[in-house]
């Protein structure tokens, strides 16, 4: 468990769209995707723990919160699975990811400002 005394605020950090890092205390993980092409992706996930495993009880409730967070993970595969096939079909030229997402979409936004010269004040 966590060190007694300490507050662990709950992390989650994305660097959109490969990399995810959650942390609830005292537990964290992490989550990169790597695009090996349009129809395939590989899924690392690394779990962190901020002590050591000292008895049999935290090892078990170590174990057991992996295999929930894989179990939650793997709830996601349906869908990706169908993103890659929208991309894979050829029906769009081109893709906007996150276009719903308030912070995604003003970095593309920012980015493309940045690409066509616009001054500083033009990307706000």
């Amino acid at each position: 468990g966590a060190k007694e005394g300490l507050v662990y605020p709950k992390i989650d950090f994305k660097m959109f769209p490969c990399f995810h890092i959650v942390g609830l205390a005292p537990n964290m993980f992490s989550h990169t995707m790597y695009p090996l092409g349009v129809e395939k992706t590989r899924s690392v996930i690394r779990v962190y723990y901020t002590s050591e495993n000292d008895s049999a009880s935290k090892l078990y409730a170590r174990e057991a919160s992996q295999m929930g967070l894989r179990d939650v993970l793997c709830e996601d595969r349906p869908a990706i699975a169908s993103g890659q096939r929208g991309l894979s079909s050829g029906a769009n030229e081109f893709f906007v990811f996150g276009r719903f997402e308030g912070a995604v979409a003003h970095f593309h936004r920012s980015l493309q400002a940045l690409i066509d010269g616009a001054p500083a004040r033009a990307r706000r």
